[in-house]
């Protein structure tokens, strides 16, 4: 293991699916942790997009607007998320509730979450939220989607294919973000670090740690694509440490 990946642990890929996908997959809990069943995955992370159709925010037992300081001990809010493939709600606590400050009923969102299971509900958890400005990135997150689901699933046939000569520490490997290999590879990230700063809200920016949310690649990989970008002036890092194109 290199000195990168004993610094910064890589995160299981954040899978662009539609909310149905979401909410009509299983739910499991093992011996080796949580995770949701769909599509032929085993998915912890998700990256979803939707109309808010509902916001609540609560303090204790008591509604309370977002601008008003949160009880540490019990304030918690959540939205309703639809994509016209389904309904899922996006729930927060404590001082993450800040996270959906700036969102309100009738924004398109899209969010990185973890999938949470409540008696019969499955929920979202979310790492990152950001408002989507551009209705055009809705059609393209469907384009997009389309061409994953072939992806996955001929990465699911595949492994079932060679079923018998995969150890499972091979399996693993296969949730994990992957490293760049190609100078095609290191193009595209570098138009996904200038799209998601583009998209980022009242296009201020966004910090590195939020890119290594959005993008599932290993640090030290984005790092040196932000680096790439800097000397060739496209993008420069501001005095409150975000990324903002030039």
């Amino acid at each position: 293991m290199s000195i990168e990946d004993q610094k910064f642990p890589r995160r299981a890929t954040a899978y662009k699916l539609k909310i149905e996908d979401v909410i009509s997959g299983e739910f499991v809990s093992d011996d080796f942790g949580s995770y949701l069943e769909s599509l032929n995955l085993k998915i912890t992370r998700v990256r979803v997009m939707g109309n808010v159709i509902d916001k609540r925010v609560y303090e204790g037992n008591e509604n309370t607007n977002l601008s008003d300081e949160v009880d540490e001990r019990g304030g918690h809010a959540f939205l309703t998320l639809d994509d016209g493939s389904g309904i899922i709600r996006l729930k927060t606590w404590k001082k993450d509730v800040e996270k959906l400050e700036f969102i309100n009923i009738g924004d398109m969102v899209d969010t990185v979450s973890r999938v949470r299971k409540y008696q019969d509900e499955i929920y979202i958890v979310p790492e990152y939220v950001k408002k989507i400005e551009n209705p055009n990135w809705e059609l393209l997150r469907e384009l997009e989607i389309i061409r994953l689901k072939q992806i996955y699933s001929q990465k699911s046939n595949n492994l079932k294919d060679t079923t018998p000569k995969i150890s499972s520490e091979s399996k693993k490997s296969d949730s994990e973000t992957k490293p760049i290999n190609n100078i095609d590879d290191l193009e595209s990230v570098k138009n996904q670090i200038l799209s998601e700063i583009s998209d980022s809200k009242e296009s201020n920016g966004l910090t590195r740690d939020e890119l290594y949310i959005l993008i599932d690649i290993p640090r030290l990989d984005i790092n040196e694509c932000i680096n790439e970008l800097m000397t060739d002036g496209k993008i420069f890092e501001n005095s409150d440490g975000k990324i903002q194109k030039a």
